[in-house]
């Protein structure tokens, strides 16, 4: 009984030292790369290999100054080009908001209107009832 306890204990110690060598960043990193190509697979995207990708390729050190250029040029169009949408996504967003308080201010102005012409239908038909009660024309006309 002794020898079998001793014998998990080691397979136990073993098995956590294998755990703490072994890095999982790798696979998971392996997993990733096959569910994105699974699924544009899937949609029919036209295969971009991650396998094509050289790290060592893009990395600023290795880069000839020319590429370095480059890489640098094209990082200056993307930031001024995200500038640019930035601000065009904020004027569209103000314009919007301009359009929403001129819509409000309108449609306040539509109900005061409306207000003052129900009153001015309940002004009217008051009087036309107080006049057909009233006006001695009308009841010779009903035959009264």
């Amino acid at each position: 009984m002794d020898a079998v306890g001793s014998l998990y204990r080691s397979i136990s110690n073993d098995s956590e030292q294998s755990d703490a060598d072994f890095d999982l960043l790798p696979l998971i990193k392996e997993e990733l790369r096959n569910n994105i190509q699974k699924r544009r697979w899937q949609r029919g995207v036209l295969d971009l290999a991650l396998e094509d990708y050289d790290k060592e390729k893009y990395q600023d050190d290795q880069l000839t100054p020319e590429e370095q250029a480059k890489r640098e040029d094209r990082k200056n169009r993307n930031r001024e080009a995200a500038a640019r949408c930035r601000a065009k996504r904020r004027k569209h967003m103000e314009e919007l908001e301009q359009s929403m308080v001129n819509l409000e201010s309108r449609k306040n102005e539509l109900i005061q209107q409306k207000e003052q012409l129900l009153r001015e239908k309940r002004e009217l038909e008051k009087m036309v009832d107080d006049h057909f009660r009233l006006c001695p024309c009308n009841n010779e006309m009903r035959g009264t």
